[in-house]
């Protein structure tokens, strides 16, 4: 699955649509899987604007959401 075409997208439209993609559903069965997500990760830092202030944020969502839910985790 190709995450999306971003080099048409200006950044901002781009972080826009991983933000709501990843936080925009409350009814999990609508949430990505965390295969989807580290696709969508590497497509943006693939991208010609991974520099780009709101591509690093949308990257940062991803690695958020990936990101061990620290609250299950015991000693």
């Amino acid at each position: 699955m190709r995450f999306m075409d971003i080099e048409d997208a200006t950044p901002e439209t781009v972080r826009d649509v991983v933000d709501m993609c990843i936080w925009g559903f409350s009814s999990p069965e609508n949430w990505p899987t965390r295969e989807s997500v580290k696709e969508m990760m590497e497509a943006l830092m693939a991208s010609d604007h991974a520099h780009h202030p709101a591509i690093r944020e949308a990257i940062g969502y991803c690695i958020e959401y990936l990101r061990p839910d620290l609250d299950s985790l015991t000693c």
